[in-house]
């Protein structure tokens, strides 16, 4: 019984090379509401007078992304709730930072997909979520990982 639960589980993982993401159900029994979640580290390689205004500026750059991918899509409606965590005000140049990310999202006209068919026929849609978040951090000139870098 692991072992199914374990690659149920896999199979809900986007893939990504930089950071950790996976789709899940925000209800068992309605599956028409659904979440994006995820993490990545972040090593700032410049120094900023305000790290809390930068991971805001970064939040607010995904969030405009977002809303015109999700108006430009066939399956979820307009709508959809951001939470982007991180402990800015002990970022330091050099030091790594986790930060923790989730997205809900509701499909249209009440579908009820399940979270594998979602990922298989929108995988590229979800990547193109991480991928915005990759840049808008890069464009700061922070490095991101799956991991935490030792130093």
């Amino acid at each position: 019984m692991e072992r199914v639960k374990k690659r149920l589980s896999s199979n809900k993982n986007i893939k990504h090379e930089k950071i950790k993401a996976k789709l899940g159900l925000t209800d068992r029994k309605n599956h028409n509401v659904f979440y994006l979640e995820g993490g990545v580290f972040i090593t700032p390689n410049s120094e900023f007078d305000d790290f809390t205004q930068v991971m805001d500026d970064i939040r607010s750059l995904c969030k405009q992304s977002i809303r015109r991918k999700i108006f430009n899509n066939n399956i979820l409606e307009p709508v959809f709730l951001m939470n982007f965590e991180i402990c800015s005000d002990r970022m330091k140049v050099n030091k790594n930072s986790y930060l923790s990310f989730q997205y809900h999202f509701k499909q249209k006209n009440n579908e009820t997909k399940n979270v594998l068919n979602l990922k298989r026929e929108n995988e590229n849609f979800f990547i193109d979520i991480l991928n915005d978040i990759e840049n808008q951090i890069m464009s700061y000139d922070m490095t991101l990982s799956k991991k935490p870098k030792i130093l």
